[in-house]
């Protein structure tokens, strides 16, 4: 695809560059302050649930997967619908599986998290490197983020995964995301002027 051709396909998102901007840092805010909780206080209790930054982690993954289902039919002309169409059921499914599976110990939700942030990770880096936009970098290093951390959680890396690891590669998960949301808002916002 040529540089022009993609310029065209992602202008359609300037009358979203602002929802872009406002989805992006609500995303970084919440990853952060997800991933800060787990550091902070990783057995943390909110109602009946131990452990209770998992089933928050969980529920913004299945939000986030609502709002890029909206994305996905805005996009509907556009090549990149099926690539949205993924991502979108991919974190509706994920999200709802794994908020509908708390009472499940860690290791048993530990290969679907890390599937799930290998797959989310590998669609980033090669969308970015094939869709030649200026946010390529921010995209291909939190694609790359994201698969480390899957890989890391596959292999048991430092040990078995507790939920506190998984909620915080969740988080980071989500943090990522927004920031590369940021990213292309500003793009967009440089592509308008």
């Amino acid at each position: 695809m040529k540089i022009s051709e993609a310029k065209q396909e992602i202008a359609q998102f300037l009358p979203q560059k602002n929802l872009i901007y406002i989805r992006g840092y609500i995303m970084v805010g919440i990853g952060v302050l997800i991933a800060l909780g787990t550091i902070i206080a990783p057995n943390v209790g909110i109602m009946s649930f131990k452990n209770a930054w998992l089933p928050v982690a969980s529920f913004v993954i299945l939000f986030t997967g609502v709002v890029e289902a909206f994305d996905t039919y805005i996009s509907r002309n556009t090549p990149r619908f099926y690539v949205n169409l993924q991502f979108a059921i991919l974190d509706l499914v994920v999200g709802w599986v794994v908020l509908f599976s708390l009472n499940y110990p860690a290791y048993k939700l530990s290969i679907l998290i890390a599937v799930f942030l290998m797959i989310k990770g590998l669609f980033r880096v090669i969308g970015a490197y094939a869709g030649h936009f200026a946010t390529t970098k921010p995209t291909m290093i939190g694609g790359g983020i994201s698969f480390l951390l899957g890989f890391l959680i596959w292999v048991q890396w430092p040990g078995e995964p507790t939920t506190a690891i998984l909620s915080f590669c969740l988080s980071v998960e989500i943090a990522l995301r927004g920031w590369a949301l940021v990213r292309l808002a500003e793009w967009l916002g440089n592509l308008e002027e």
